[in-house]
């Protein structure tokens, strides 16, 4: 769930729509989220199963999803941490570490 200020898409609901009360994010229906934190304008998430997934304000790379730095309105899985089990991420203004 996730509401307050939905600029850039940090909110994960596919849209800039800011939420006033709690929000499910559909796109992580049936996966278990195991950590959350977040940045600024971007937000990253880990699962059981070892995978992360960002999204939000990539203007400056820290979504982790390569060239164009494009915004991510949905949670997107980080495909060069795919392989690697990661369990704890963290965020910064504009940057993101796992």
């Amino acid at each position: 769930f996730t509401w307050g200020n939905g600029k850039c898409g940090k909110l994960g609901h596919g849209d800039e729509n800011d939420q006033q009360t709690p929000k499910r994010v559909e796109a992580m229906v049936g996966k278990k989220v195991t950590m959350v934190s977040c940045g600024r304008d971007h937000t990253a998430l880990c699962t059981k199963n070892g995978r992360m997934h960002t999204f939000g304000l990539g203007e400056q790379g820290q979504l982790g999803h390569g060239l164009g730095h494009e915004n991510k309105f949905s949670p997107a899985p980080v495909l060069t941490l795919v392989g690697k089990h990661i369990t704890q991420v963290q965020c910064g203004v504009f940057h993101t570490m796992a």
